[in-house]
């Protein structure tokens, strides 16, 4: 298994667009040792060529722009992807919102939760992702689920769901 951190920092990355700690003012100055991070997200493989996420932030263009494993191959088709599916751990903007970035015609699954599902589904702008070529499916809770592509290939990662304490996303 090949796990990617392209993602650590919390909701709105770091430095927050409108935070003067003094932390956010050295990595806007360039500080040695403080550095930029895009919003929490990783990657895992089996292979190391078909990728699962986790959340999809919305840095996601950037974590793949920074992520080789995550570009399309140079003999690939026109338009490729080696990511093969995306797993939503909740529904937070920071978690949900780079799905939004994946809508250009490309295949992969969307797993989550039934809660987290039923609010894609209430906000009619995650309809940019077509169920034909974006299947949603869903996380049964505390089973041990296979994680498989658009096509139902199996990607060899295995998830398991669980409840976890925490405050519902504010815009719920």
């Amino acid at each position: 298994m090949r796990l990617k951190i392209i993602g650590s920092a919390a909701g709105g990355g770091f430095p927050q667009w409108n935070c003067n700690y003094r932390l956010s003012r050295a990595a806007r100055t360039g500080m040695a040792g403080v550095h930029s991070r895009t919003q929490s997200s990783i990657a895992a493989s089996v292979d190391g060529a078909g990728w699962v996420l986790f959340n999809a932030s919305p840095d996601i263009r950037q974590q793949i722009a920074q992520t080789p494993e995550l570009q399309p191959a140079h003999d690939a088709p026109l338009r490729s992807t080696p990511i093969r599916a995306v797993v939503l751990t909740n529904a937070d903007v920071d978690h949900v919102a780079g799905l939004l970035s994946l809508r250009e015609r490309q295949p992969f699954a969307i797993y989550a939760t039934t809660q987290v599902l039923a609010t894609l589904e209430a906000n009619s702008i995650f309809n940019v992702l077509d169920p034909a070529l974006v299947p949603r499916r869903t996380l049964p809770p505390a089973e041990e689920l296979a994680i498989c592509d658009a096509d139902g290939h199996d990607t060899g990662v295995t998830v398991e769901s669980f409840p976890v304490p925490g405050k519902i996303a504010l815009y719920l």
